[in-house]
């Protein structure tokens, strides 16, 4: 198996079990999941990710025989390179790591042979068992966000200008640019809501691509990213954008993450610079009166809280708990 890939494990909410992928040595197509004990690293478990997904000819790709479809000899949803199941492939360039979600469930995002480049995230259950498929992975490592009991997944949805399977210009020719989204899904990875870049001009007529392999969300459902447009953008769970801000260049620029740093700053990369950003999006919360104070055990109490941010009106629910709100 081929080592050195740029990929980080994750570890089970129990600490229990590390999650981890490889690729064959000179194959991104024979390529695993990987589920190993923490105490010792024995294997837990391996599935491979060849041969599971069904979404090729004629579902995907235009019909048959057409321009960017498979041969006329092509069966449906059959990986047209090769006429069988399409599988998850790694590639040495993509940086997408394991994810695991609030419902042990373990997310990856691969690449493809056939998707216009755009690969898949994949969804497996704690046994390494394949679940289901979003039709977008490419280099993506995606963000969760704990909500109403279930969770949601954010991650750019990037449509490259690329030939659906094959680099001849007749027989595959490039798809045109755009548009580019991030994209939240529920956790059957069905979309919730999108986001579309509409920074236009000559140059790119239907937006810039999101140069973000892991977006970052925050406790409140706020999406961070930034885009080859050079700015770093705060979207709203409605999918509406709170505040976007210019790093340092418009720049082409190789997939790096977001995060934020538990005071909130928000860290992005533009241009081979690490930058960070004050928690210019953050809310502030404070209790201005209660109904009772000393209040007797039993007897109801209404709290009434001030909330505020530097972002435009607040939205949500206030959460009160015992020393803070």
């Amino acid at each position: 198996l081929h080592d050195a890939l740029p990929i980080s494990p994750a570890v089970s909410s129990d600490g229990s079990t590390v999650y981890t992928a490889s690729r064959g040595h000179f194959t991104g197509r024979a390529s695993y999941l990987i589920a190993v004990n923490t105490a010792n690293l024995s294997l837990q478990w391996s599935t491979s990710m060849t041969g599971i997904l069904d979404d090729g000819c004629n579902v995907l790709l235009p019909p048959d025989g057409q321009p960017d479809g498979c041969s006329i000899y092509g069966a449906t949803g059959l990986d047209p390179t090769q006429n069988v199941q399409g599988p998850g492939i790694i590639a040495d360039e993509a940086s997408a790591s394991p994810m695991v979600a609030p419902d042990a469930g373990i997310l990856f995002g691969a690449n493809d042979a056939y998707n216009y480049g755009r690969g898949h995230l994949l969804k497996f259950n704690s046994a390494g068992v394949y679940q289901t498929n979003y039709s977008f992975g490419w280099d993506t490592t995606p963000a969760v966000y704990p909500n109403n009991g279930s969770y949601s997944i954010i991650l750019k949805d990037n449509h490259y200008d690329s030939g659906s399977y094959c680099n001849n210009p007749t027989w595959c020719p490039p798809a045109p640019p755009g548009p580019y989204y991030i994209t939240q899904l529920d956790s059957n990875l069905v979309p919730q809501w999108q986001y579309k870049d509409v920074t236009f001009n000559k140059q790119h007529p239907d937006g810039y691509e999101w140069c973000v392999n892991a977006a970052a969300v925050d406790g409140n459902g706020v999406v961070y990213a930034d885009n080859e447009d050079g700015y770093l953008y705060a979207i709203q769970q409605s999918g509406t954008p709170v505040q976007k801000i210019f790093l340092e260049r418009s720049i082409s620029a190789g997939y790096t993450p977001t995060s934020i740093g538990g005071d909130g700053t928000i860290y992005a990369e533009n241009a081979g610079h690490l930058i960070a950003i004050g928690n210019l999006f953050a809310t502030i919360s404070s209790i201005t009166s209660s109904s009772q104070n000393p209040s007797v055990f039993g007897t109801p109490v209404t709290f009434t809280a001030t909330v505020t941010s530097n972002a435009g009106t607040p939205t949500g629910k206030v959460t009160f708990r015992s020393g803070k709100v």
